[in-house]
């Protein structure tokens, strides 16, 4: 299952985002392409937890 989500680069930097993928490669499946956040993952419930915590990530980062 694959849910996509529109990020918006002028206010979340795209080095953190392209640096938060490669630590979470290892969890999922998850790329960035155009503004676009695509998640692989079992259910949706799960892909919104883990886009939750990876925007918390990046913006820890």
């Amino acid at each position: 299952m694959n849910q996509s989500f529109t990020i918006d680069d002028t206010i979340y930097s795209r080095e953190d985002i392209l640096s938060a993928i490669e630590d979470y490669q290892e969890v999922t499946s998850i790329s960035f392409e155009e503004n676009t956040l695509t998640i692989s993952w079992d259910s949706d419930e799960e892909i919104q937890e883990i886009f939750l915590e990876f925007m918390n990530y990046v913006l820890s980062l």
